[in-house]
Formats: C-alpha cells, structure tokens, sequence
C-alpha cells in the first residue's frame, strides 16, 4: 500500500512521513508483544527515515539514536548499542557542546554499554564525565543517581 502512494501525487516527505508512523506503529506493537528484537528492527527503519529528513546535528537525531541505542541496552546487546551511543553523543557535542545535560545522560549510557562490554576503564571514565558535567550545572544527585553510577561502575 505504501508503494502505491509513491505513484500518487504524493510529495517523498509526505511518503516518509506516513511509512515512519506505520514502521513505529509496528514497533509499538511488537513491542507490547514482548517481541522486542523485532520491535527493533522496525525503530532501525524509522531511524533510516530519520536519517533522511532530519538534519545530520538536529537534536532529534540525537535522540532518535539514544533511545535506540537504549533499547539494544534493555535486550542487553550492548555491541549493538554503542554506535548509537556513540552517534548520540557526536550529535549533541556538536549541536549542544559537552557541558550540558544531554550530554551526560549520554555519558552514563556509554557507562553501561562499556560495562556490559567488559570494558571497566571506558564505563568509568564515561561516568566521571557524566557526574563532571552534572556537577557543573549544580544538580544535586540524589541517593538512586549514586547508585545508578555506582552500580555501572562495578
């Protein structure tokens, strides 16, 4: 049906637009399912659209690759989850610079995913960027943020 309306007098960003609703939709669905690798692949897909109507530093991408990056995080497959991460933290350093919010919460992402990685040195040095930068905006963290931090650097 979705191919069809590319013969309409239908513009490619309207197209875009209606296949990246179906593809999340699908997902929503399965992952309401508990099929969530499959769910997966259909955030993948809504990403690529993404990636093609988005500019490559809009704050959107960005968070478009860090809620994909943190659903490979909650199947644990954390090999696939650090491009995402990676591509996350590119985006806001150069839309947002490094002293912001965003940018931790990015940080202590990496944190996990290099911990799940069994690579220790990253996941801590990921974690003491995250509280550096926290610190510097004057957030006072509260006992379950320790934790967090804590419990990812083990």
């Amino acid at each position: 049906m979705l191919g069809r309306l590319e013969g309409e007098d239908c513009s490619v960003d309207d197209l875009r637009l209606v296949q990246h609703v179906v593809h999340l939709e699908i997902a929503n669905v399965k992952t309401a399912m508990g099929w969530r690798e499959e769910a997966l692949e259909k955030l993948k897909k809504c990403l690529e659209i993404k990636d093609l109507t988005l500019d490559e530093e809009s704050k959107e991408l960005g968070v478009w690759h860090r809620d994909l990056a943190e659903a490979f995080v909650a199947i644990l497959n954390f090999k696939e989850a650090l491009p995402y991460a990676l591509n996350t933290l590119d985006i806001h350093k150069s839309g947002l610079g490094l002293n912001l919010v965003e940018v931790a919460h990015v940080r202590r992402i990496l944190g996990v995913i290099y911990n799940g990685m069994k690579e220790y040195e990253k996941a801590l040095e990921q974690n003491q960027l995250s509280l550096k930068v926290l610190k510097n905006w004057g957030l006072i963290f509260s006992d379950l943020l320790r934790v967090e931090i804590d419990a990812a650097n083990m």
